[in-house]
């Protein structure tokens, strides 16, 4: 049963807030024996409707992190050598 409640809460996504989770605690625990999927989800519906989410972070660009690389090529015949720039910060 313990897996259950874990499973609807703790890898919920997106994430539920605090308090939200601490009301479902106070919810689930004295009925843990007794609760099934059903009730559970109904449960967390229910603390979703009065608590919400947590504050999600935006999504990162993964393409445009702040790293860049510059290749500097002579212009003319290749000489055999060029000139790397790396710079920004993950």
């Amino acid at each position: 049963r313990a897996r259950l409640v874990a499973e609807a809460t703790i890898h919920r996504d997106p994430a539920l807030s605090p308090v939200a989770l601490a009301w479902i605690d106070a919810q689930g625990a004295p009925f843990l024996e007794k609760i099934g999927r059903a009730q559970m989800e109904r449960i967390l519906a229910q603390a979703i409707e009065l608590y919400g989410v947590a504050a999600q972070e935006p999504p990162r660009d993964e393409d445009n992190d702040g790293r860049d690389v510059h290749i500097h090529t002579p212009v003319g015949p290749p000489a055999g050598s060029m000139r790397i720039e790396a710079g920004g910060s993950r």
